[in-house]
């Protein structure tokens, strides 16, 4: 039994509790199906069809359908953003790639991906991206909850401290 049966259970809606998670990759929205019965709310990185009119996601989506029969999940959205990156960093430094001219050339560098513009922040090199604020769904013959787009929440509304002291 999923923790999300037992939650539903519990009777948590019914007391007006509203039950909100991240939606991860499929084999957890797998289970995540009976909250998917009840639409609750969450948060999604990545999810085929959450990139709203997104041109690097439309053509990942083809490929990735085309080549393995299924679409591509966030591990393969994140792979290709840290392709682009890699890609975007070589043709701002001309092809050079010595350490120290990709940290300085990657560092604040905004850059194009699947879910729209990343931007590594300077101070701590993490990849700071906007995520989509969703409800759960689910759909009759579906073994998984469907994210369904709401809203995107911006990167700089949910941005992590830095801790590293630079």
């Amino acid at each position: 039994m999923s923790p999300w049966t037992q939650l539903l259970e519990l009777g948590l809606p019914s007391a007006g509790i509203t039950l909100v998670t991240g939606a991860p990759d499929l084999p957890q929205l797998r289970g995540m199906v009976p909250l998917g019965k009840i639409g609750g709310k969450g948060y999604c990185v990545y999810y085929p069809t959450l990139p709203q009119a997104e041109p690097l996601n439309d053509w990942m989506v083809e490929r990735h359908q085309a080549e393995y029969g299924f679409a591509p999940d966030f591990f393969t959205s994140g792979g290709f953003a840290a392709a682009v990156a890699i890609c975007t960093a070589l043709e701002k430094t001309g092809g050079d790639t010595e350490a120290r001219t990709l940290i300085d050339t990657m560092e604040g560098m905004e850059f194009e991906s699947p879910t729209g513009k990343r931007v590594f922040r300077q101070e701590d090199h993490q990849a700071m991206q906007d995520l989509f604020e969703v409800e759960l769904t689910w759909e009759e013959g579906s073994d998984h909850c469907i994210p369904k787009y709401i809203s995107v929440i911006p990167s700089d509304e949910i941005t992590p401290p830095i801790t590293n002291g630079r």
